[in-house]
């Protein structure tokens, strides 16, 4: 797996403060220290991460 940035806003409505794991075949690891958030998933289209990320965000967010 390598490390990358979300500074280039590769996924869009997501902080540019996360960064994540890619490895083969749609794995990710996604580290979110704003939303004290780790999210892991397997076999996930790269063009649905950052909606997963998203939503997830919206899922525990605090009003």
């Amino acid at each position: 797996m390598m490390w990358w940035t979300n500074e280039e806003n590769d996924f869009k409505n997501v902080p540019k403060s996360i960064y994540y794991a890619a490895g083969f075949g749609g794995n990710y690891i996604v580290i979110d220290e704003e939303h004290d958030l780790v999210i892991v998933v397997r076999w996930l289209d790269s063009s649905k991460l950052g909606e997963l990320v998203k939503r997830v965000i919206s899922a525990v967010q605090k009003d």
